[in-house]
């Protein structure tokens, strides 16, 4: 079985067919990109990033992959409390956080 979580609803199970699990990722990159123009108009990033590839690595795990040399990759692990979006927007801006200050100073 397949564990995700879209939009804003909780983690819930589907059948592991193929095309049930590209529909999902489908979404899933949807609400990628969507947190990601957000954050853009938020003022929160300080470049545009697109979501070019969600892959799953495990039930809870996905990995999304940026065609960009500041950012390439973020790591996010579902979780019943929170949004997909969410956790994407708290992953980027760890990564930008990273960007602005390597050192971890403030």
């Amino acid at each position: 079985m397949v564990t995700a979580s879209c939009h804003n609803l909780a983690p819930f199970k589907i059948p592991p067919s193929p095309s049930r699990i590209m529909i999902l990722l489908d979404d899933l990159k949807v609400d990628a990109q969507q947190a990601l123009d957000e954050l853009i108009d938020e003022g929160r990033l300080p470049f545009r990033l697109r979501a070019r590839i969600l892959r799953q690595e495990e039930d809870d795990f996905y990995v999304i992959y940026f065609h960009d040399s500041r950012i390439r990759s973020v790591s996010i692990r579902l979780s019943g409390d929170q949004s997909f979006k969410d956790l994407v927007r708290a992953a980027v801006l760890r990564k930008v956080s990273v960007i602005k200050n390597p050192s971890g100073e403030d």
